[in-house]
């Protein structure tokens, strides 16, 4: 069974109209999805040879590349760090590598992101954890529920479908985690 989803007015304005924005938006929509990813995927990509149409074979390993948690001078911030930076601050981060990219879209885009994403809800709660206890180590976790119908697309519901935020050094984050964040003086 199909799943449908209602998009966002804001993707719907940029993607089905003629404006000058949503011109400029499909000409530029790799950047945007760069700039406001949460990850990075990485893999060595195996060069294929003769004429057949083009995908990629990755030899070795599949690897998410994600900032640090926190910034410092040789980190500085990037991919879901950004959603617990000022909105502005990541708008100006964003563009700096995505100057073809239009600031007034850029600048929605990041609203509602963290309006609807629930990852970048699940970065901003731990970084307001971290704040409110300095001295606690705290760690987030995101995990495959498995349970999930892989075959087909199951939008999460709530934040604990997909990320889980550990506090303490007391609890261990399970050891079939996706994904782990957390401050570079914990790694």
């Amino acid at each position: 069974m199909k799943v449908h989803l209602t998009a966002p007015d804001l993707f719907k304005q940029l993607l089905c109209t003629n404006s000058q924005e949503a011109k400029k938006y499909q000409q530029q929509i790799r950047g945007y999805n760069a700039a406001l990813a949460f990850a990075s995927m990485g893999a060595e990509i195996k060069a294929r040879l003769g004429t057949c149409p083009y995908c990629f074979h990755i030899h070795g390993q599949i690897y998410h590349m994600v900032s640090p948690f926190c910034s410092n001078e040789r980190n500085r911030p990037g991919y879901g760090q950004l959603y617990i930076s000022d909105s502005s601050e990541a708008r100006n981060r964003r563009m700096e590598n995505n100057q073809a990219c239009l600031h007034s879209v850029m600048e929605k885009l990041d609203a509602l992101l963290r309006s609807l994403n629930p990852f970048a809800e699940s970065y901003l709660q731990m970084h307001q954890l971290m704040q409110s206890n300095p001295a606690v180590n705290v760690k987030m976790v995101f995990m495959e529920h498995p349970v999930f119908d892989l075959i087909r697309y199951n939008a999460p519901t709530s934040k604990t479908e997909f990320a889980a935020i550990f506090v303490g050094d007391e609890v261990e984050p399970p050891a079939n985690r996706d994904i782990c964040i957390y401050p570079v003086a914990n790694s």
